[in-house]
């Protein structure tokens, strides 16, 4: 199964704190979960949320959109993936966010991925997202 989460693929910020103590998303990253969980339902449409005892194998592409400043040959390399975002956000902070976004919907819980391969590259902004059982 593949989802595709169009826009520009958001890194998962650090917990914020109230004065109680309780903890909570920055609006970022809880608007990007919102947008994730969107494309999760429409995909799951009509299939049934992967539960146990099967053990899943997910992975993630992060294309982020190639920066205005790249020279013609550094754009063209990038566009063939011979040159990636080697920058941040780092790769598993895009991940947290987008298994957090799929808990409920997808799976019954993010513990049943047992394979996850990540991969950051430049293109059309998205996070495509392949998932299915091992």
């Amino acid at each position: 199964m593949t989802i595709i989460v169009k826009g520009e693929p958001v890194a998962q910020g650090r917990p914020r704190f109230t004065r109680q103590g309780h903890a909570y998303d920055p609006a970022k990253s809880r608007e990007y979960k919102e947008r994730v969980a969107l494309a999760a339902k429409e995909a799951m449409r009509g299939r049934e949320m992967f539960a146990k005892p099967y053990a899943l194998w997910c992975e993630i592409t992060i294309y982020r959109k190639i920066p205005k400043t790249f020279t013609h040959g550094k754009r063209l390399a990038a566009e063939y993936n011979h040159y990636r975002p080697i920058t941040r956000p780092d790769a598993d902070n895009y991940v947290k966010g987008i298994l957090d976004a799929m808990n409920g919907i997808v799976y019954e819980d993010d513990a049943l991925i047992c394979r996850l391969i990540v991969e950051k590259a430049y293109g059309n902004p998205r996070a495509e997202i392949k998932i299915d059982t091992l």
